[in-house]
């Protein structure tokens, strides 16, 4: 919303009658004493800063939420900012979060928090974009969103199960281990 203002400024003069000016004049020992009035319109319209402008996240396992990273919104300007939406586009936009503690409103010089957050759906480079819309010159503002999906690293054992041949008490280990009954592993070949 734009907002004009008028501005009153008078000046005095002491002097000679000037004809064809608005003014109202008095009498006074010398001369007219005269006073103009003019109106001068200024506007109010509010400004955005938004900061960073991008905004890179670490790498990050698949479905693992990172730390979040703080973007901050500004009315830089002299106008209430009426914020109508903020939001992630892109084609990865299920991998970032946003969540702000910014009001409908702001009013000149105030500013808000926008926090992100990455969550990767998917390995690999991932990218989004940060959107403000609001009743700004500059609007929509953006900011941009990366981050890259890791595969969670698997482990797999072989074999499943080891069995082992009982010691009895007080006997000793010779170092050799010797697969039990039900094993089906091979002993190890010596290394001589």
């Amino acid at each position: 919303m734009t907002r004009r203002i008028a501005v009153l400024s008078t000046l005095w003069l002491v002097g000679s009658y000037m004809p064809g000016h608005a003014h109202s004049a008095e009498r006074s020992g010398q001369g007219i004493v005269s006073f103009f009035t003019r109106v001068e319109a200024k506007t109010e319209a509010p400004d955005v800063s938004i900061t960073p402008s991008s905004t890179s996240f670490p790498a990050t396992i698949v479905d693992t939420l990172s730390e979040e990273q703080t973007i901050t919104l500004k009315n830089t300007g002299t106008g209430t900012l009426s914020i109508s939406g903020i939001q992630i586009a892109g084609s990865s936009r299920t991998s970032f979060i946003e969540v702000s503690n910014c009001e409908s409103t702001l009013v000149a010089g105030e500013s808000c928090s926008i926090y992100t957050a990455f969550d990767p759906q998917k390995s690999g480079a991932l990218t989004g974009t940060l959107m403000v819309a609001d009743n700004a010159a500059n609007s929509p503002q953006s900011v941009a969103l990366s981050g890259t999906g890791l595969v969670q690293p698997s482990v797999e054992l072989t074999p499943g199960g080891l069995s082992f041949t009982a010691i009895p008490v007080g006997d000793s280990f010779d170092g050799i281990m010797h697969p039990g009954p039900d094993s089906s592993a091979s002993p190890p070949a010596d290394a001589d």
